[in-house]
């Protein structure tokens, strides 16, 4: 009897998982694909429209400008220089970095809007999350992109970005109560847990300062 009941709430359980997934898939819409009718009458639903486009150029963009650029330290700076004396080429790498940018602007006021009216509610969440990826999706793409220009505020700018996880292995709320509480259940599988900040700059920096690994790295998050 016992066994009956259990199986009879799994059972339960996993229709109404079915029934949450389901209802919420339903209501996914990337690109604002279901919102014509408010498209007609409000600009802040064709935002979705707008983030496909941006991203279809820079896309594009981006696959010619690969034919020309050079990901290395020695020559990145030199082929970028090329590219921008080149009047076709000098075009398409400003629809590249604008995309970009554009993308961003958009992916943002989209996040806004959908929180803004309310459209994460009744089934919608989904559109929330999606929206979220979105944008984290296009800052990390201009984020990996910004090294590749390979001037000084480029280097600078990857440099401060690398260096910000060393600050949690000195940051007192991670050393002195988040890290040895974790430390105490995964060591026995992983080992210590400390220096972790600094671990993942040089995972991101490929060694302990920026170089042709680093530029490698970048070119290829950038290009994924």
């Amino acid at each position: 009897m016992g066994t009956v009941v259990i199986g009879q709430k799994v059972n339960s359980l996993i229709d109404s998982v079915k029934r949450y997934f389901t209802d919420r898939l339903a209501k996914i819409d990337i690109f604002d694909e279901t919102q014509v009718a408010k498209q007609e009458t409000s600009p802040w639903y064709q935002l979705g429209g707008f983030v496909y486009l941006f991203w279809m150029i820079t896309v594009v963009s981006g696959l010619f400008l690969v034919a020309f650029y050079i990901p290395t330290i020695y020559q990145a700076y030199d082929s970028i220089e090329l590219i921008k004396e080149s009047p076709l080429l000098s075009i398409i790498r400003g629809m590249h970095k604008y995309g970009g940018d554009a993308i961003i602007i958009a992916a943002t006021l989209r996040c806004y809007r959908i929180w803004f009216k309310g459209e994460y509610k009744n089934k919608g969440e989904f559109n929330f999350i999606i929206a979220m990826i979105t944008l984290l999706a296009a800052m990390y793409s201009g984020l990996t992109g910004y090294l590749l220009i390979w001037n000084q505020r480029a280097f600078w700018a990857t440099k401060v970005f690398a260096t910000f996880p060393t600050y949690l292995d000195i940051a007192p709320a991670v050393n002195q109560w988040f890290l040895p509480h974790i430390t105490g259940l995964v060591t026995s599988t992983i080992g210590t847990m400390t220096h972790q900040g600094m671990n993942t700059s040089q995972i991101l920096l490929g060694g302990s300062s920026i170089g042709q690994a680093t530029m490698t790295r970048f070119f290829s998050l950038h290009f994924a």
